[in-house]
C-alpha cells in the first residue's frame, strides 16, 4: 500500500538527514528494513527504488545498496533555473519550456525564469541570482556562444557546487558542460544539398557570425559542397551580427548593403541563417525587381511565424519540443549524478516549401 511505501521511504530520508546514515553508508539488508519497519519484502523494495530515483541511493551490483550524497539531495530547493535571451519576438523556446516544465512538474520541481537579453553582463547578473536562490540547475542559452566565455568562472561556480549546467539552443565550442542541441552542421548540409539537387552550383550563405549555430550551419553547407566538389567561394559568404539581425526587420532595403547585393548578383540560391534574415532579403529582391525562386532560391532556419509571407519558405524547422523532451530527461538525470558531461545533438530536417526550384 502507498502509505506503508512511503512509511519506509521517509524513515530511511530521516536517517540519512540526522547523519545515522551518511554519504556511502550502506542500507541495512531488506530483512532488517522489514524487521524495523514492519512491512512486506515488496514495500521495501519499492521504497528502495523511490529513493533510487530521487537520487538519494544507488545500487552496486554484488555489494548492496548505498546512500550517495543523501543531504545535499534532501536539502535541494526543487527549483531549476531556465534562461533564455530574450521572451519577446523571434523566440524559439515555447515548446522547450514547456516540454521541459511537464519533465520538472512530474518530479516535484518548479523553474525560476531568467533573461540574458543577449549580453554577458545580463547573462553573468542572471547566473549568480539563481547561485544565489540556491537553484538546484541552470538550464542556459548561452550568449555570444561564438565568442570566448566570458562567464567561464560562473560556470565553473555551478560545477564546484555539483549543481548542473545544461546548455540548450547553443553551446560554447570549448566549453565542458553538457549540452541539447540541434544538429546544426546536419542542418546546414541537408539546406545546401536541396539546392544542388535542384542544379544549384553558385550558392550563397549569410550566418550569424557571434553564435556557434552559425559557424555550425556554414560547416554543413561547406560539406554538403565539398561532396558535390564545387569550390567554396568565400566571397559569397557573409556574416551578421547578432545586433544587425535584431535591427534588419528596421533597415531600409532601398539601399541595400553592398555586399548582400554582389552576392544577390553571383548567385542563383542562398542559404540564410534564419527567418529574419530570410525576409529581408526577399524585400531586398523585391526592390532590385528579381523574384523568388525564379531568380533566388532561398533556404532558411528556424520555421517561425515570420515565415507566413506571400512565399512559404523552404525550411529546416527549429526542433524545439524534442529538444525541450530531452532537456527534461537529462537536466532529471544529471540531478542524479552531477558528475556527468551529457552533449547531445538533436537531427534536424527538411521540409520543401516554395522558395526553391530548379535552376
Amino acid at each position: 500500500m502507498a502509505y506503508l511505501y512511503k512509511k519506509v521511504e521517509e524513515g530511511i530520508k530521516e536517517q540519512i538527514s540526522q547523519g545515522r546514515l551518511f554519504s556511502g553508508a550502506k542500507l541495512p539488508s531488506e530483512k532488517e528494513l522489514m524487521e524495523t519497519y514492519g512491512v512486506s519484502r515488496q514495500t521495501v523494495r519499492n521504497a528502495i527504488a523511490a529513493l533510487t530515483e530521487q537520487g538519494i541511493l544507488f545500487a552496486a551490483q554484488g555489494k548492496g545498496t548505498f546512500v550517495k550524497d543523501g543531504t545535499a539531495v534532501l536539502n535541494r530547493q526543487h527549483i531549476i533555473g531556465f534562461s533564455t535571451i530574450s521572451f519577446k519576438s523571434y523566440n524559439l523556446y515555447p515548446q522547450i519550456l514547456q516540454e521541459v516544465n511537464r519533465f520538472t512538474e512530474q518530479a516535484g520541481y518548479s523553474l525560476m525564469l531568467g533573461q540574458t537579453k543577449n549580453t554577458f553582463e545580463a547573462e553573468r547578473n542572471c547566473l549568480l541570482n539563481f547561485l544565489e536562490k540556491n537553484v538546484d540547475a541552470v538550464i542556459l542559452d548561452p550568449t555570444h556562444c561564438g565568442m570566448a566565455n566570458a562567464n567561464e568562472d560562473v560556470y565553473r561556480m555551478f560545477e564546484d557546487r555539483s549543481k548542473p549546467l545544461i546548455m540548450y539552443s547553443a553551446r560554447h565550442v570549448n566549453e565542458t558542460a553538457s549540452f541539447v542541441v540541434a544538429d546544426d552542421v546536419q542542418g546546414g548540409y541537408l539546406a545546401t544539398k536541396h539546392l544542388l539537387g535542384l542544379g544549384h552550383r553558385m550558392i550563397g550563405g549569410i550566418f550569424q557570425a557571434d553564435d556557434t549555430r552559425g559557424s555550425d550551419r556554414c560547416q554543413g553547407m561547406i560539406q554538403a559542397l565539398c561532396e558535390y566538389k564545387i569550390p567554396v567561394q568565400t566571397n559569397l559568404i557573409d556574416w551578421y551580427s547578432s545586433m544587425r539581425i535584431d535591427h534588419l526587420e528596421e533597415t531600409d532595403t532601398s539601399t541595400p548593403d553592398p555586399v548582400l547585393l554582389r552576392i544577390l548578383h553571383e548567385c542563383t540560391a542562398l542559404v540564410v541563417y534564419n527567418d529574419i534574415i530570410a525576409q529581408h532579403v526577399l524585400r531586398v529582391l523585391e526592390d532590385m525587381h528579381l523574384r523568388c525562386p525564379e531568380d533566388i532560391s532561398i533556404v532558411s532556419f528556424d520555421d517561425t511565424e515570420l515565415n507566413s509571407g506571400s512565399i512559404e519558405l523552404t525550411t529546416i524547422p527549429y526542433p524545439g519540443s524534442r529538444i525541450g523532451t530531452c532537456l527534461g530527461k537529462t537536466v532529471m538525470e544529471l540531478l542524479n549524478d552531477p558528475t556527468k558531461k551529457i552533449q547531445k545533438k538533436v537531427p534536424v530536417e527538411l521540409i520543401v516549401r516554395e522558395s526553391t526550384c530548379k535552376l
